[in-house]
């Protein structure tokens, strides 16, 4: 690739989520457009599983593998069944998935380049992509790649195992989303277990810490009684917990998305309905003036929340599955769930404060 080839429209930098989705709203909102995807990696290579709610019709509905319409909360009372009510929770591969919006951008005209983006200059109406093999050029470019870490930064750090066993071992009415009835010293540690069928299942441990503390399945299981057990393969993958304000636009031409652009919220580590938003925002602004920069203002109170909850999470850990259960058990699950995805209206967010212990968040306030 030569710095003499006509500038793209629009360029994208990463082949994730939310690089793919925009892409798709762009594409909507400009079937003339010049767009390309710059990402260093093969979809198919991604083996990581992802799990989300849906209300309607959803970019992921044709890979998801397993769809429920109910939750299982287990806390330090027991168990707690979350009601979804019109929305329903799928799990899916990520590569799968990938792999086949990359299929459907190629078919409408979206160009794939496999590189890596070292840096972006701008000059006058053009952006300089900078790539390990080369230089592209575009009038706006949509940047994914993640932001620097501060250190001391929570991190959730997820540990999963793909497991079968001969025996009809797995409730598959409805997924745990989460176990905390296994608590860990100095860090929050709670289970997913994703039935795929009466005898296979995802079972993965997320920890929320500074640094990744391991962690062990096989006590895990034997407080189940699970045995006979033999592991398929296994997934890791880390999100960092940043609370914003975030500077999305960094120069004339360019815009940061997904993790980035603070789509994933900070105090809960969801983020694929926040990029689906953000990509409908991103293509409703390039349809009315041709950019991507008019996009709904953040809301500061959400900020605010997170970091309290982040300040909560780092001091006193062990009362989170408290917390979590309260939740679970005395919000409604839809209510919940826009919570989590930062979409919470203030009553949603009173709700969700009735269920907390204020007098003790008062402390990180």
């Amino acid at each position: 690739m030569t710095p003499t080839d006509r500038p793209a429209d629009f360029a994208f930098v990463g082949g994730g989520p939310a690089a793919l989705l925009a892409a798709r709203a762009v594409r909507e909102a400009r079937p003339d457009a010049s767009i390309v995807v710059v990402e260093p990696g093969r979809p198919d290579r991604d083996q990581r599983t992802f799990a989300t709610w849906t209300r309607g019709p959803s970019p992921f509905d044709d890979v998801f593998e397993v769809v429920w319409d109910r939750l299982f909360v287990f806390g330090p009372s027991g168990r707690t069944v979350m009601d979804l009510g019109d929305m329903r929770y799928g799990m899916f591969s990520m590569g799968r998935w990938r792999e086949a919006r990359q299929a459907e951008l190629e078919a409408l005209g979206v160009r794939f380049v496999r590189d890596r983006v070292e840096r972006i200059e701008e000059d006058g109406s053009v952006a300089h992509l900078h790539l390990d093999d080369g230089e592209l050029q575009a009038r706006l470019v949509l940047d994914s790649r993640p932001p620097p870490i501060p250190e001391g930064t929570l991190w959730q750090f997820f540990h999963g195992w793909w497991v079968t066993t001969p025996h009809l071992a797995f409730d598959t009415m409805a997924p745990t989303f989460m176990d905390l009835q296994h608590p860990i010293d100095g860090a929050l540690r709670f289970w997913y277990r994703l039935p795929m069928s009466l005898t296979r299942a995802l079972v993965m441990a997320v920890t929320v810490a500074e640094a990744p503390i391991e962690a062990q399945l096989d006590p895990f299981l034997a407080a189940y009684g699970l045995r006979d057990i033999q592991i398929l393969r296994e997934e890791r993958g880390r999100l960092p917990m940043l609370p914003g304000p975030w500077e999305r636009r960094t120069g004339d031409r360019q815009l940061r998305i997904g993790l980035a652009g603070g789509r994933l919220k900070a105090s809960t580590g969801y983020g694929l309905n926040r990029m689906v938003a953000d990509a409908r925002a991103i293509g409703d602004s390039v349809a009315r003036h041709g950019h991507p920069f008019d996009l709904p203002q953040e809301r500061p109170r959400e900020h605010w929340m997170d970091a309290v909850f982040l300040r909560a999470l780092r001091e006193v850990p062990e009362e989170a599955p408290a917390w979590f259960e309260s939740l679970a058990r005395d919000v409604p699950a839809p209510r919940l769930l826009r919570f989590l995805d930062g979409e919470a209206s203030l009553l949603d967010l009173a709700a969700v404060a009735s269920a907390l212990p204020l007098s003790r968040f008062r402390h990180w306030m």
